[in-house]
């Protein structure tokens, strides 16, 4: 009898296809949060959500899709929708008021991203949105120095991304570490050849904090210069007097 129904388990176990990775994938994201996701989060939940969430159905087309995952790349786009989620679950965290319950939803939040995190490649155009998601939520945490070492070795494998240098320039700031957010910006701005708008911007913040007043000026016209679209550091110069209208 043993034996018939090891040889009974062992038939229905080669007779089931294997699943896909994300056939468990449970996260079914309100429509504000779909809305608001970056369009390949989206396009990407149509895709592995197909037949299972109507509400999303056909929101993307094959051919958007497509060109999401050739840019993104395989091995990341086929596994980021835990990422994904994990914008939205770390959110919902922020937003709420019981103890528990927030650390429930950043613990998940924790879990999703670092499945993404250790199937992505790392030279994906998102690899750097995934590691700074990491990184926010380690911040919600209370563990912002896990953030700020994150943030420093995703520079060393992308040292390219602006936006790797931006987020670790904030998280000093958070730590009040105003000298090392500079030095962050600095080095950021040196290796972009000072053609950042987004570091060109932060670093005048930064400088302004520092009371490097001339200095926050010059980084203030070079990122409007490159187009940098927030007018407040130029209006808070302004109505310091130092910017030249």
């Amino acid at each position: 009898m043993k034996k018939c129904l090891a040889k009974a388990l062992a038939f229905l176990a080669c007779s089931v296809p294997m699943s896909a990775s994300w056939a468990y994938f449970d996260f079914y994201p309100t429509p504000t949060e779909f809305a608001s996701w970056p369009e390949y989060c989206a396009a990407q939940y149509v895709f592995i959500m197909e037949g299972r969430n109507a509400d999303v159905a056909g929101a993307y087309s094959p051919a958007t899709i497509a060109n999401w995952r050739s840019r993104i790349g395989d091995q990341t786009f086929l596994g980021m929708h835990h990422f994904c989620s994990s914008i939205h679950y770390l959110n919902r965290a922020k937003a709420q008021r019981n103890p528990d319950q927030k650390k429930f939803l950043l613990t998940t939040a924790q879990d999703e991203v670092s499945f993404s995190l250790r199937s992505a490649d790392q030279s994906s155009i998102i690899y750097p949105d995934i590691v700074i998601s990491f990184a926010l939520i380690k911040r919600e945490q209370g563990d912002p120095q896990a953030a700020v070492t994150q943030l420093q070795r995703l520079i060393e494998v992308q040292p390219q991304s602006a936006r790797a240098y931006v987020a670790l320039a904030m998280m000093h700031k958070q730590l009040k570490q105003l000298p090392a957010a500079r030095e962050a910006l600095i080095k950021g701005n040196t290796v972009m050849e000072g053609n950042s708008s987004d570091i060109q911007y932060n670093l005048g913040l930064i400088n302004l904090e520092l009371g490097d007043v001339s200095e926050a000026v010059e980084n203030a016209k070079k990122a409007y210069a490159l187009g940098y679209p927030l007018p407040w550091l130029k209006d808070k110069l302004r109505s310091m007097g130092k910017w030249p209208d």
